[in-house]
């Protein structure tokens, strides 16, 4: 049965802090309706302690692919287990988000772990070579290479030897010419890019701004012809 989830995410400003409390009191948010809200802040200055009970939620790390329980400071999966709502508890409700708790000092008087900042999904991972890759490392890479933007497409296609990894690459029009030399040059610099971050050597293509295929404004990400 689908069950809403609502969670706020970021840090604490005072119009979400507000929203985010006042929430938490409404009676009728806990009186036996089927939602489950998810407060994953960074603490700031004005943080109460009081709002946020500890005991109501109990957040914890996993292994995505053994579902085992990792230590503060290892990155997993970050589950949820429900400890006192009357409606529709859950054992740890996995949220797909790739993440790390850490055990910190902070100055808003908050004594509980802190969860990082949440950078890619357990569901979007591909292994390749057996090497784990997420797009989001990507897109990373490509956002610090001037002449290229942000949309791409990983195409993964199996071989007699080894999967073939190809990533295309849109150029910005400024960077797009006939120039042979200078898009070698960017290809070069995006391959070093993306391996640095990935550990993988892709095959790099770079192609017209804006001729990727989309599909109602974006671009489809993955192309794995190993489930063809």
């Amino acid at each position: 049965m689908p069950i809403p989830v609502y969670a706020f995410t970021g840090f604490l400003d005072a119009g979400k802090t507000k929203c985010s409390q006042e929430t938490l009191c409404d009676t009728r948010f806990n009186a036996g309706e089927r939602t489950l809200l998810l407060i994953c802040e960074e603490g700031e200055e004005e943080f109460d302690v009081s709002a946020y009970p500890y005991h109501h939620v109990y957040p914890e790390i996993i292994d995505p692919e053994t579902l085992q329980p990792l230590p503060d400071g290892e990155e997993g999966e970050l589950v949820f287990t429900t400890l006192d709502r009357n409606g529709t508890p859950m054992i740890r409700y996995r949220t797909r988000d790739l993440t790390r708790l850490q055990t910190a000092a902070c100055p808003c008087g908050r004594t509980l772990r802190v969860m990082d900042r949440i950078h890619a999904r357990s569901d979007d991972m591909l292994i390749v070579h057996g090497v784990n890759l997420f797009p989001s490392q990507v897109e990373t890479a490509l956002l610090g290479v001037e002449g290229v933007a942000p949309h791409y497409q990983i195409i993964i296609t199996p071989t007699d030897t080894m999967d073939l990894l190809e990533i295309k690459v849109e150029m910005r029009p400024e960077a797009f010419s006939d120039n042979i030399r200078e898009v070698e040059a960017l290809r070069k610099r995006v391959f070093a890019a993306v391996k640095q971050i990935i550990g993988l050597s892709p095959r790099i293509t770079l192609v017209e701004p804006g001729s990727l295929p989309r599909s109602e404004g974006k671009i489809r990400r993955v192309i794995d012809h190993r489930k063809d």
